[in-house]
């Protein structure tokens, strides 16, 4: 009796595991894995954000940031001006 009881808490585990935890384990890496790619790769796209690295970055920050800002205003419509 006692190894019956065993073998059904064995299994109990075992469809535990294999379909709450691992799953759950896996949607919680990726979500962590995401967000630590998400603010790695994060680039300003406010204006004052990109005028601050015109001021303070370095060579490569200053280059994208020109060119995002120029990229900004040209999005502008001609009707405006």
């Amino acid at each position: 009796m006692s190894d019956n009881q065993n073998s059904e808490s064995s299994r109990i585990y075992s469809l535990f595991y294999s379909f709450f935890l691992i799953p759950l384990m896996m949607v919680v890496f990726g979500i962590l894995f995401y967000l630590l790619f998400s603010v790695l790769t994060d680039e300003p796209t406010d204006i004052n954000q990109l005028l601050l690295k015109l001021e303070t970055g370095s060579m490569r920050d200053k280059s994208n940031a020109s060119y995002r800002i120029n990229k900004l205003f040209s999005d502008i419509p001609n009707s405006i001006c």
